[in-house]
């Protein structure tokens, strides 16, 4: 996990002032990075020191369209 921490601390430090990763736009590289980086639940990996991190993962999941796929999907 500790290779795990690192990742999270730079993602963490990439997002900071930012909306998504290339800025204020989403993109690709957004969407899968939310899948990845949700996978940290399943792993029992906290992200309760990645404040913009989380942020950032919750206005992916606030999107319509991941919504969507979450309800069609039964994950909520």
């Amino acid at each position: 996990t500790k290779n795990v921490q690192g990742y999270l601390a730079f993602l963490e430090m990439r997002l900071a002032g930012k909306d998504y990763l290339m800025g204020k736009i989403f993109t690709v590289a957004d969407a899968y990075c939310f899948v990845v980086v949700n996978w940290t639940q399943w792993l029992g990996i906290s992200l309760d020191e990645y404040k913009t991190l989380k942020a950032y993962l919750a206005r992916i999941l606030a999107r319509p369209a991941v919504q969507k796929v979450y309800q069609e999907e039964g994950l909520q």
